[in-house]
């Protein structure tokens, strides 16, 4: 295409701004239309002569890499699992250990406290009373170990407890 703005034109032949107006008009147009052509030229050199094969293999690898995060997840979430249980286990074993304890604890104070002339007596009603409150002490510290603390804590002497609250 030629650029007629160069040339003078019955309507702008005596309105020179109107001539170069019209000339940079039509090299805007120019240069739009080169670049159009441009753009065309390289969507037919990337033209998809393999069929979206090369989408298919994107797609196939997504999947794979969707698989492997989900198969890693549940991963993950078996050993979060098994880690909880183990410490569940361990705080079990604990309890157990403890109950065991204090078991043994009592049994030994039974069995001091039982008059061994009269089977199945007590030595004195005040051995039994502890004895009793011990027992009951003990199952209410395995059922609530803080309000049992809490509770003996208000049992210490005055002067004791003073001195332990600076220290905490």
């Amino acid at each position: 295409a030629q650029l007629y703005c160069l040339t003078p034109l019955p309507w702008n032949k005596d309105n020179v701004s109107l001539q170069y107006a019209s000339c940079v008009w039509e090299l805007l147009g120019g240069i739009l239309f080169w670049k159009n052509a441009c753009d065309m030229v390289v969507v037919i050199a990337l033209y998809d002569d393999e069929k979206q094969r090369v989408l298919h293999k994107k797609r196939r690898i997504l999947q794979q890499l969707m698989r492997q995060c989900q198969e890693t997840l549940a991963k993950v979430k078996l050993v979060l699992g098994s880690m909880q249980l183990k410490r569940v286990d361990d705080v079990e074993s604990i309890i157990n250990h403890h109950i065991v304890d204090q078991r043994e604890v009592l049994v030994d104070l039974k069995n001091t406290f039982k008059d061994p002339d009269h089977a199945g007596r007590w030595q004195s009603a005040d051995a039994e009373q502890v004895f009793q409150t011990l027992v009951l002490q003990m199952a209410e510290y395995l059922d609530e170990p803080n309000e049992l603390a809490i509770s003996f804590w208000q049992l210490a002497p005055h002067e004791w407890r003073g001195e332990n609250d600076s220290e905490s």
